[in-house]
């Protein structure tokens, strides 16, 4: 079992660079023999139960199993030599195609919010400088605006995820479907918006 254990620990391994080999072959002998003891300690507790009856002269005391102790001691060092294994493994590296492939699925939503918070904040800055009036004025339109916009990026993480799925099955035809829909749900949504705005304008900016 031992040397079965070692194979197959030797197969995992096998990746492991030239000058560590040396150190993973004798990390992967310790490991195999630890779990072969492993098993063989956990058959006896199974069977004798993890308490273990001591006789004192004419009485009894109750203790824990001898070969819990020592299993418990083992699993330690084995998890410590299964670690020092995974470390000896070689690394895997993002190539650079992935993270230019990254980049250009991410870089259109980063300049989207970029320009977004510096348009604000533009519009805050110069609001302060005609005046306090404006820049209540646009304080309170900016509190109605963002409340509105929650709507919408909500809507936009979902058709993320639900045009992902369909990317996912190959289904592009309902990805279609499900990018028209969400876009007009959220159309409507912010229409209705606008109209409440429109209707009630006398009486939100007293409320924010």
């Amino acid at each position: 079992m031992v040397n079965r254990e070692i194979n197959r620990l030797t197969a995992l391994f096998k990746e492991v660079d030239k000058n560590k080999r040396l150190t993973a072959k004798g990390l992967i002998e310790e490991a195999s023999f630890m779990k072969v003891t492993l098993h063989e300690l956990k058959e006896m507790i199974d069977e004798s139960g993890p308490i273990d009856e001591m006789p004192q002269g004419e009485y009894s005391i109750l203790r824990e199993h001898p070969a819990l102790k020592s299993y418990n001691t083992m699993v330690q060092r084995y998890t410590n030599i299964i670690n020092q294994l995974t470390n000896l493994h070689p690394k895997e590296e993002i190539k650079k195609e992935v993270n230019q492939k990254i980049i250009k699925i991410g870089m259109p939503s980063a300049m989207q919010m970029f320009f977004e918070v510096a348009l604000f904040t533009g519009a805050i800055w110069l609001c302060g400088m005609i005046g306090t009036t404006s820049q209540a004025a646009n304080q309170i339109a900016l509190s109605l605006a963002s409340l509105t916009f929650m709507f919408a990026m909500g809507l936009s993480v979902t058709a993320m995820i639900r045009i992902s799925n369909q990317k996912g099955l190959n289904d592009y035809k309902k990805l279609v479907i499900v990018a028209k829909s969400i876009f007009l749900l959220a159309l409507i949504i912010e229409i209705i918006f606008g109209l409440f705005f429109i209707v009630f304008h006398n009486y939100l900016p007293p409320l924010s």
